[in-house]
């Protein structure tokens, strides 16, 4: 697996200046110079892939609401009252196409709809991707990503750890089994030795969320390959 990593990522589109997953912070992030974006994919009560982070409604809508509790015509319904709406999983990709974007794909499932959840939207990007390179696909569930390694062994496949939660996590035995293409790190773990340890197992080193010029500068010396950031535009003054 190969693919042409850029110096940053736009995280959840350029969402330092639009909503964050949005089609807007999509848009804003192409036209600021972003040739990649990443965003989250979950599934609505009745397993319609949507693009949001929260197992929640609560940040993003202003509604106390869970999203596994609410139905696809329900989340329309609320949607029709935001700004920006809460984009499905297939409008995401086919913009995408139509921006020329690639795309890191978190899949982000509400809690026990892990196997459902990669299934669904494994599914739904394969039918739906037009871009050049397959997507990365990345997960803190590891499990999500034993199912991609199933339905779509071809495709780069990203290990997400935050070491502040999970210091002991097996990341190397994960990445072995998973054949991962990937190791995606929260910033403040970032060490030379992880990041040269990372590398020797020829894994790529991707960092979040990366939103200081100088950190950025910090991490690209020490070998990361890309970070993903907020702020399109500062980053890609840098890169």
């Amino acid at each position: 697996m190969s693919l042409t990593l850029p110096r940053y990522i736009a995280h959840r589109g350029a969402s330092a200046v639009a909503p964050e997953n949005t089609l807007a912070a999509f848009r804003k992030a192409a036209e600021l110079g972003a040739t990649w974006v990443e965003f989250d994919a979950m599934l609505t009560a009745d397993a319609f892939a949507v693009v949001h982070h929260d197992d929640d409604l609560k940040r993003i809508a202003g509604i106390d609401r869970a999203m596994d509790e609410t139905s696809f015509a329900k989340l329309t319904a609320i949607n029709a009252k935001l700004a920006e709406p809460i984009p499905s999983l297939a409008e995401t990709l086919d913009l995408l196409g139509t921006l020329g974007l690639s795309a890191n794909i978190e899949i982000k499932p509400t809690p026990g709809r892990t196997l459902e959840t990669a299934e669904r939207v494994l599914v739904e990007t394969a039918a739906r991707w037009r871009g050049g390179e397959a997507p990365l696909i990345s997960s803190f569930e590891w499990e999500a990503l034993a199912v991609a390694q199933r339905m779509q062994p071809d495709w780069p496949r990203g290990l997400l750890i935050d070491f502040r939660d999970s210091p002991d996590a097996d990341w190397r035995g994960a990445a072995k089994e998973l054949g991962a293409y990937s190791l995606h790190l929260d910033g403040p773990s970032v060490t030379a030795g992880l990041v040269a340890e990372a590398k020797a197992l020829g894994l790529k080193v991707l960092v979040y969320t990366v939103n200081q010029p100088d950190q950025a500068r910090a991490l690209w010396a020490v070998g990361v390959d890309c970070i993903f950031t907020d702020r399109v535009a500062e980053m890609a003054a840098l890169a």
